[in-house]
């Protein structure tokens, strides 16, 4: 007979996840896993409602062995999933819109996308240390930080400008 200690492991593994990667879906240390596979630890009620929502797991199989490892399709919403993951109205919406037209015009979306998450993963320049700066560099980004915080300053102060207090005095 399989416990709820097996059956997360099973399930882990099926998922082709490290025990380190199955924690940090689950915000646990990749120990508290381990204990729980070899069953010293249960998952308490919070871990199992974040093993449901997040790998759309049956909790009768779960829990009890019963039944299917998964939620069937039929019983997958797209709204309670993007609810559960806190996506707001407006996401919810781009991904309907996403699945909604055909897949030739989605293939040309998923590739704007991949061009430009492959621009943005390109390296970026580190900043020199001040060790490693000239003099007029260092000079250059002392006035800069002064610029930035003058900005900032008269940002604050038009704020507090607008609010219901100054504008009655």
């Amino acid at each position: 007979m399989t416990t709820i200690n097996s059956r997360l492991k099973e399930l882990r593994l099926h998922l082709k996840l490290t025990q380190e990667d199955f924690a940090a879906r689950l915000h646990v240390k990749r120990g508290t896993v381990t204990n729980y596979e070899l069953g010293r630890n249960i998952p308490s009620n919070s871990v199992l409602a974040l093993i449901y929502r997040e790998f759309l797991v049956s909790p009768d199989w779960l829990e009890n062995g019963v039944g299917e490892m998964f939620i069937h399709d039929a019983e997958f919403s797209i709204d309670t999933f993007a609810k559960n993951h806190g996506a707001t109205d407006l996401e919810l919406r781009i991904v309907k819109a996403f699945f909604s037209v055909d897949q030739d015009t989605r293939n040309v979306f998923l590739d704007q996308f991949q061009k430009f998450l492959a621009e943005n993963e390109k390296p970026q320049a580190v900043p020199k240390t001040p060790a490693e700066m000239t003099e007029s560099e260092i000079h250059a980004h002392a006035l800069e930080i002064e610029r930035q915080m003058l900005l900032e300053k008269r940002a604050a102060e038009g704020s507090s400008a607008s609010t219901p207090d100054a504008i009655d005095a």
